[in-house]
């Protein structure tokens, strides 16, 4: 058994592709992602604060205090007496005041004239509560009748709760997408990459048994997805933290209090029989095809049906955990560590969840068996 797992291994390594995924993307790409997307964000919503925007405007009544709020929110007043025409790409929005009526066009379509119609609804709107102060001021009314009660709104959410949130959201549709993507390349290259260099005919007639070749295969490629999950999990977290300022409202002060020791343990084991899992599967699925580009066919699309269950994870209505969940495949793992990271898997639910997918490595390891047993299957024509 040592000998097949060196074998399988050193196949496994000299694949480039597997390494590429397993390595490089997990410890790179995310960080690379991540930062270069939240500086841009950043940068984007920066520059949206600062720019003036030019606005036409159209009054038949005094507009002097009007003319004041929305030059306050940094935009340039032009003159126009033509509502449509005067909407353009520099200037994406006009303002046309008539007594008791004020009409406001802007281009939807347009960056510039989605943001000049904030600040003009902002304007607009201490306007109108300029307006009404001073008509209640000269009726002699105080202002303080427009705010009978103050509201005070305080969060009960402590700040590991909202940074575990927002790494849990797209953790687990991440770790399903690499671990998916890496144990396909090494499944592959393990079973059809096999059978286009002629080995798999010496490897099947040498002494070790189908079911020791089937466990060394499937337990390489588990190790190649756990280590990318693994990778995953170091990189996302690190990089969320502190590189997705642009794109998370994250604190890097809460990080210390929710990455302990007992939730990095609970990830690993979690992550485990998932891993084992997607390897059995996928060296199944990649055994029966004859050739390299065949299994890649194979395995594509069970790529993206793997995705749309860890899509459902994060999508309004249904992001909350359910012990249901812990019964459907990639949603479970997807969804409690969601959980885990937000409010703290329930214990009934973590064993649930790790039950489930040893149940489902079980089965696709023996059906892994049953393939490698069948030559006119495995070799079939």
């Amino acid at each position: 058994m040592i000998y097949l797992l060196k074998k399988e291994l050193l196949e496994v390594i000299r694949d480039r592709r597997t390494l590429f995924n397993m390595i490089i993307v997990p410890l790179v790409a995310f960080p690379v992602i991540i930062g270069v997307t939240g500086y841009f964000a950043k940068r984007g919503i920066e520059k949206i604060y600062s720019m003036k925007i030019n606005v036409f405007l159209y009054a038949e009544t005094q507009t002097d205090s009007l003319r004041a709020y929305l030059k306050e929110q940094n935009l340039i007043l032009l003159p126009t007496t033509q509502p449509v025409d005067s909407v353009s790409k520099e200037t994406p929005a006009a303002i046309f005041v008539y007594p008791g009526e004020i009409d406001v066009l802007y281009d939807a379509a347009s960056e510039k004239g989605q943001e000049a119609l904030k600040r003009i609804r902002f304007a607009l709107d201490k306007y109108r509560d300029f307006l009404i102060k001073t008509d209640l001021s000269d009726m002699g009314v105080p202002e303080d009748v427009l705010n009978p009660f103050k509201l005070k709104v305080t969060t009960v959410t402590a700040g590991e709760k909202i940074l575990g949130m927002t790494i849990g959201m797209f953790l687990g549709y991440l770790l399903v997408i690499m671990m998916f993507s890496s144990a396909m390349y090494a499944s592959i290259d393990l079973t059809a990459g096999e059978k286009e260099r002629r080995t798999m005919e010496v490897l099947l007639s040498a002494a070790p048994s189908r079911k020791n070749i089937v466990f060394a295969k499937v337990t390489i490629v588990s190790l190649v997805a756990f280590i990318t999950s693994v990778l995953l999990v170091i990189s996302w977290i690190l990089s969320t933290s502190y590189l997705g300022e642009g794109m998370f409202t994250v604190s890097s002060a809460s990080l210390t209090s929710l990455i302990t020791p007992g939730m990095l343990v609970s990830i690993l084991i979690l992550i485990i029989p998932f891993a084992v899992f997607v390897s059995s599967l996928e060296v199944t699925i990649a055994a029966f095809a004859r050739s390299f580009k065949e299994a890649q066919s194979y395995l594509t699309p069970l790529l993206m049906i793997a995705i749309l269950p860890a899509i459902l994870t994060v999508l309004p209505g249904i992001s909350e955990w359910s012990t249901w969940k812990a019964f459907v495949p990639v949603m479970n793992i997807s969804s409690a560590l969601k959980e885990l990271m937000q409010n703290g898997l329930p214990a009934k639910d973590f064993a649930l969840t790790f039950v489930a997918n040893i149940v489902y490595t079980i089965v696709a390891t023996l059906a892994s068996v049953y393939l490698f047993s069948r030559e006119e299957i495995l070799f079939r024509e």
